[in-house]
């Protein structure tokens, strides 16, 4: 078992990029888990439909900013 100090003196800049590594990390573990299990049929079809995604939800911005202002 290893000695660890009685205070530990880390700054929070280094706790934090260390907690951001891990995320990053962790999010890209998943990522490739799932894009494994996918199909390449699924594939092609969400990379064909994200640019009308995209649009969609730029429109829906536009339209509340637009009913917002008024």
């Amino acid at each position: 078992m290893p000695e660890f100090p009685k205070d530990l003196q880390e700054n929070s800049l280094t706790i934090s990029k260390a907690l951001k590594k891990i995320s990053a990390f962790a999010a890209s573990k998943y990522l490739m888990e799932d894009l494994i299990s996918m199909k390449p049929l699924t594939i092609l079809k969400n990379v064909a439909s994200a640019p009308l995604i995209v649009t969609s939800q730029i429109l829906q911005a536009k339209s509340k900013y637009i009913k917002k202002i008024g």
